[in-house]
């Protein structure tokens, strides 16, 4: 006989049905069930409610976390800690403040021919929820209106608090070209205007070797663009980071 298992929220909102001594509706899972070491195992979800209350006597129990179609609420001591940034570089541009920035399309423009004088300063600082240690994925989100696709390049250091900064001169680089340059498939007359936003992917990074990441890593990038493919310029919205998170926040303020 197949059982069937039920995730751990389901598990949680029975849980704390009971502690309300209200009756969980039919629905909701009676058993939580698992397998250690190819073990099946089960519990009843009502004997673990009792055996948790019964480990906080004269207590008010709280779970950190609750979650009820799809929102989560944290309670009682089930707080974390996060950032609020305002980074003094937020895209700075270069000598004579190129790239130009374009007023209307709200972006700027990165020239073809070759021409990687135009560069852009970024830098950032990862929130406390970041898994440590993990690699990341940068890309960018560009508009697209012809077939060809351009390449960018980026020179990045990657640091954390009370770790050693690179030292000037000790960049390390990414391009397009070992990436995806065009997501999306594009075609004439995909947009009214013939244009898409596109997105070119860097190759995943990993964390630099020495120190470990701690919370608040910071990661710094120099954008510039490095093709003749497409003439003309090609207009950049934005720089992105995917990373992969382990939580809400971190425990203390600068440890997980």
């Amino acid at each position: 006989m197949t059982r069937q298992k039920y995730s751990f929220n389901e598990a949680l909102q029975r849980i704390l049905l009971i502690f309300k001594g209200e009756t969980p509706p039919s629905d909701v899972p009676n058993q939580l069930h698992g397998e250690s070491n190819s073990t099946p195992w089960n519990v009843s979800l009502s004997d673990l409610a009792e055996v948790i209350q019964g480990s906080l006597p004269g207590e008010t129990f709280h779970l950190p976390a609750t979650a009820f179609n799809g929102n989560v609420t944290l309670t009682g001591d089930g707080t974390a800690y996060g950032d609020m940034t305002t980074p003094l570089t937020r895209s700075q541009q270069g000598a004579n403040n190129l790239p130009h920035f374009d007023a209307n399309r709200i972006g700027l423009l990165f020239p073809g021919g070759g021409d990687i004088s135009e560069k852009v300063y970024l830098s950032f600082q990862f929130q406390h929820n970041k898994e440590l240690g993990t690699t990341i994925s940068p890309h960018i989100h560009y508009l697209q209106s012809v077939t060809g696709t351009p390449i960018f390049q980026y020179y990045y250091k990657w640091y954390t608090p009370g770790g050693i900064i690179p030292h000037t001169g000790t960049w390390s680089t990414g391009t397009t070209v070992d990436g995806s340059r065009a997501l999306f498939a594009y075609g004439t007359g995909t947009a009214a205007s013939g244009s898409i936003m596109q997105i070119a992917e860097f190759p995943d990074v990993s964390w630099p070797a020495g120190p470990s990441e701690g919370v608040s890593s910071h990661f710094d990038m120099i954008l510039w663009r490095n093709d003749s493919v497409v003439s003309g310029d090609v207009l950049v919205k934005s720089v992105d980071i995917h990373y992969e998170i382990d939580g809400f926040g971190s425990d203390e303020e600068y440890t997980k």
